[in-house]
């Protein structure tokens, strides 16, 4: 069966960007929109070109999503289609037919996770990369990366892997002074033997630290048998008189080499049987041993150094990791559909291809391309319908989307005055916004420190005020006119709106029967083509097409006037604007594929296109047998249970990506942190601490006391959203810090007294408020990240409106106030100010340097006590999450 969708990925490597940004850039391609191309004839996906090739690094095609690979066809040569086009010479123009075909299965999130609940619904469907290279591009360009689905599972050994060869030099004699007989033996380097290599001895030195080889497997040519000196301590023992030449052996071969490290056990510090060096090629097992370790199954070319002693068997020992090699494999046939019998699991971000050559008939030359579809045969208005029913119920952190309401928002433009002490007001003068505006959590997250201010909830006094969220947005909203505007945007409750990607919040469907002849009739006119026999002839058609529901919809989006016909160009225009390039990729619409033929369709063009039978045109015959040779639907749609009439349902890829890789794969759950901390049973126990404090802490901190783990989990996320501490490094590094700074989750209070606090005792004691004896243990380390001094606890009081001065216990008796307290901390009191002009907000710093624990541990410890298990944590959070 196949697996959900877990992880998305942008269909080339690199940083995904602005997710607006990839939606608007789809503007700058020479073609190819969705879901109309540049001949006004219906398109189901979006191109990459020439066009895009400045925005996106189109030099790979990478899957978009978890899924499985269960078609493909690969040209041997790309087909050519020949054009008179009234020149003295055809014109020969190439064109790619070559495409992958991916299953994918998006599975609503769960609401319980017990056993008795049933299976959420789902939807299958299918993302298409059409327009691939073709066979000759990867025999011209050797040391291109080849898919791994095509076959044979031949992988070769990067070039840029850096794994050594080394190993132990063996000597002529062992140690001896230099006045020694035999000192120039010693001096005498024999071979170097690579790690991996089995040894046996037979003869120790004198001083015990050298031993004499009498046996070497496997023996290098260069070694007589049963001669040389090696150093026990670089070896490891392995009983008996035998030894491995292990990672403890550094020694540099005469002839340096680099490759791929084969390892005994699938991990890392497991011992090194042999080296792969580069260019070697290898089978290995389909499916990972664990994490990225495969094994490996044959050496098809290449040396093994040292040489690999196959077992009993027959089989090979070793596992290597998969991410060192590349696929070197062929595609099962050339020129054909290839349906796999047994679909091959792909996940997101992995190698689909590369783009394709293609040449239009009224192009001079051809171009690389990209044609991205995604498309499902399935009731999808029903099963988003289910979708929008089940996120009611699921929790407020899946909400990652923002929207902003046309009409309800106003943006208060920027100016040098503005910034963390000085925040917008609401009562500032600013732009109405006029359009609607999906904003993911992901964007905003990506925004500069200085773009995103938060004021605090005021709860206080005689006036309440809730906390306030400010972005600063750049042209990516309009006002009324349609104008782009920028400024701060307030984020407030019944004002913006916060969305789960499981909502579909603005998605729309058409379902559109549309003829061709239709469709280019009215390009046509609008392009001024048609003569006076073919107006007259077509304007029913004409009128029909401007009426139809594709067109209609977008008439909705870009032109509400209907002052005009609407071309290729004005929907080239609105997609440069991401207000509306939002809207067109939300419209999910369903239509024959174009990929399915049905000459019929295409004959009904013929009079549009000049053709008939007496009058034949030939380059329009040509083009139908291009379009012809491009289809594949036919071939595969019995087997893999497609629409037989190729009717599904389409939805913009891009604008799909945005929607789903904003939502919180990084969830914080029980599970999650029971299996990072290793930490199953009862938390916060008072464990650790003196025997007395652990035996009072039940009766101090009876809510504390062995706390619900999801009552603590539950007012952890809150805190975290209502603190700003969102993004995936900032969560890990907040987690990886509390789990230290609370004795792996077992106190809200420093276990010490405090009376190193009192004045007298600390040299800082008096500059930080502790002013009296006693001031010390009143104000020691309260919360999970420790709140300390008094001048801190009469900070964090006027923030909540709770006097913790008199009652500073209330932090570590309570966990509510424990986690806010520490995430106030986080965001206002940490020890690094003028870094990045930080002034106390960890978060700025993750901004700059999302991976220094170092620089965040500093911040929160004002030292690096406990530095290793810090790192350790949020090294093993960063492996759950996929975090670079």
């Amino acid at each position: 069966m196949i697996d959900n969708v877990k992880n998305w990925s942008y269909p080339f490597a690199g940083a995904s960007g602005n997710p607006l940004a990839n939606l608007t850039s789809l503007a700058k391609a020479t073609s190819g929109f969705y879901p109309m191309g540049a001949n006004g004839l219906w398109h189901g996906g979006v191109h990459f070109d020439q066009g895009t090739a400045g925005t996106f690094d189109q030099s790979s095609v990478r899957c978009i999503a978890d899924g499985e690979v269960i078609a493909y066809r690969i040209d041997d040569t790309y087909p050519i289609s020949e054009y008179i086009d009234g020149l003295p010479q055809c014109r020969r123009a190439p064109f790619s037919s070559g495409f992958v075909l991916v299953k994918h299965q998006l599975t609503l999130p769960p609401l319980n996770s017990a056993p008795s609940v049933p299976a959420p619904p789902a939807l299958t469907f299918y993302s298409l990369y059409m327009h691939l290279q073709d066979w000759a591009g990867y025999l011209a360009k050797p040391d291109l990366p080849r898919p791994s689905f095509w076959g044979e599972g031949i992988y070769q050994v990067k070039a840029n892997t850096t794994d050594p060869v080394l190993g132990l030099n063996v000597r002529g004699h062992h140690r001896v002074p230099l006045e020694h007989a035999q000192y120039s033996a010693y001096r005498t380097i024999l071979c170097t033997l690579p790690r991996g290599t089995h040894v046996e001895v037979d003869e120790v030195s004198p001083d015990g630290n050298w031993l004499k080889l009498s046996s070497v497997n496997p023996l290098p040519a260069e070694l007589a048998a049963s001669t040389g000196w090696v150093f026990k301590n670089e070896m490891k023992f392995l009983g008996g008189n035998s030894y491995l030449i292990a990672e403890q052996a550094k020694d540099v071969p005469a002839t340096p080499q680099q490759g791929l490290n084969i390892r005994a056990s699938a991990n890392s510090t497991s011992d090194i049987l042999a080296v792969l060096p580069h260019g070697t090629q290898v089978k290995i097992s389909s499916e990972a041993a664990a994490s990225k370790y495969h094994k490996l199954l044959e050496v098809v070319r290449g040396d093994r150094v040292p040489a690999l002693i196959a077992k009993e068997d027959g089989e090979l020992p070793g596992f290597v990791w998969r991410d060192s090699l590349e696929s070197k494999s062929e595609p099962k046939v050339k020129g054909s559909v290839v349906v796999l019998e047994s679909p091959v699991p792909i996940k997101a971000g992995d190698l689909i291809g590369h783009l394709g050559l293609y040449q239009n008939h009224n192009e001079g030359s051809p171009q690389a391309i990209l044609h991205l579809e995604v498309f499902s045969c399935e009731d999808v208005p029903a099963f988003i319908a289910q979708s929008r029913a089940h996120a009611a119920r699921l929790p407020e952190t899946q909400k990652t989307l923002l929207k902003v309401h046309k009409g309800a928002s106003k943006l208060i433009p920027h100016h040098t005055g503005i910034n963390a002490a000085n925040p917008p007001k609401l009562s500032d003068d600013g732009v109405t916004v006029g359009v609607d505006l999906i904003l993911p959590q992901s964007l905003l997250d990506s925004l500069p420190a200085d773009a995103k201010l938060v004021v605090p909830a005021n709860t206080g006094g005689t006036t309440c005020r809730p906390e306030i969220r400010w972005w600063r947005l750049d042209n990516l909203l309009a006002d009324e006119d349609d104008n782009p505007i920028s400024g701060w945007l307030a984020e407030q409750d019944m004002i913006t709106t916060r969305h789960s990607p499981w909502e579909w919040e603005g998605y729309d469907f058409i379902e559109d029967s549309e003829r061709q002849a239709g469709a280019l009739a009215y390009h046509l006119e609008a392009m001024h083509r048609l003569n006076d026999r073919e107006r007259a002839s077509y304007q029913g058609v004409i009128d029909q097409s401007d009426k139809g529901p594709v067109r209609s919809r977008l008439y909705d989006i870009i032109d509400t006037n209907r002052n005009g016909k609407m071309t290729s160009e004005e929907i080239r225009a609105a997609l440069e604007k991401p207000w509306h390039a939002q809207s067109i990729s939300q419209l999910v619409t369903r239509h024959e594929s174009e990929w399915f033929w049905d000459a019929s369709r295409w004959d009904e063009l013929d009079d549009l296109m000049g053709h008939s039978p007496d009058d034949p045109n030939q380059d329009w015959v040509e083009e139908k047998n291009r379009i012809k040779t491009l289809s594949w639907w036919s071939d595969v749609a019995g087997s893999l249970k497609l629409d037989a009439a190729g009717k599904t349902w389409h939805l913009q890829p891009i604008g799909l990506l945005a929607t789903f890789s904003s939502q919180r794969t990084e969830e914080i759950t029980v599970s999650f942190l029971e299996k990072i901390l290793k930490k199953p049973g009862d938390w916060f126990t008072g464990r650790g601490g003196p025997r007395s404090f652990v035996a009072r802490f039940q009766e101090n901190y009876p809510a504390i006391y062995k706390i619900d783990k999801e009552e603590f989990v539950k007012i952890l996320n809150a805190a975290l959203a209502r603190h700003g501490i969102t993004s995936s490094y900032q969560k890990a590094h907040f987690l990886a810090q509390c789990y230290h700074e609370s004795a792996h989750f077992e106190t809200t209070i420093e276990f010490a007294s405090g009376d190193r606090y009192n004045p007298g005792q600390h040299p800082d004691a008096i500059r930080r408020g502790n002013t009296e004896m006693g001031d010390g243990p009143k104000y020691k380390g309260k919360g999970l990240i420790q709140l300390t001094w008094k001048n801190n606890y009469a900070a964090y009081s006027r923030y909540r409106g709770i006097n913790f001065i008199d009652s500073p216990d209330l932090i570590a008796s309570d966990m509510n106030n424990a986690i806010d307290a520490s995430c106030w901390f986080w965001r206002n009191i940490g020890g690094v100010y003028k870094k990045y002009n930080a002034k106390g907000d960890i978060n700025a710093l993750i901004e700059h340097e999302k991976n220094n624990v170092d620089l965040v541990t500093l911040a929160v410890n004002g030292g690096y006590n406990g530095l290793a298990e810090r790192k350790e944590i949020f090294v093993a959070i960063k492996k759950e999450w996929n975090l670079t």
